[in-house]
């Protein structure tokens, strides 16, 4: 069984900022296979997102579990919401 988790790493510099805004917030998306993870993630997904869609991403993540290893673009698409990546 797949569980997925949000965990914030906010890197963003005050250049970053004055170039994009304040309104963002960074992290990844640990997945863990919980019968073959033994305590660590078994992949990570790292995302830039609008930061009022971060808590609620973050409660469907936890939520939210599966069979198979799914992709950040499905994990995001699964949850409905109208979040918005950073373009990199």
């Amino acid at each position: 069984m797949w569980n997925y988790y949000l965990v914030q790493e906010c890197i963003m510099n005050q250049k970053w900022i004055d170039e994009n805004g304040s309104n963002w917030a960074a992290g990844r998306v640990e997945c863990f296979d919980s019968e073959n993870s033994y305590g660590y993630s078994n992949r990570e997904y790292a995302l830039i997102i609008d930061g009022k869609d971060w808590n609620k991403f973050d409660e469907f993540l936890r939520n939210f579990s599966s069979t198979s290893l799914h992709s950040l673009d499905d994990l995001i698409e699964y949850s409905k919401l109208p979040i918005v990546k950073f373009k990199v």
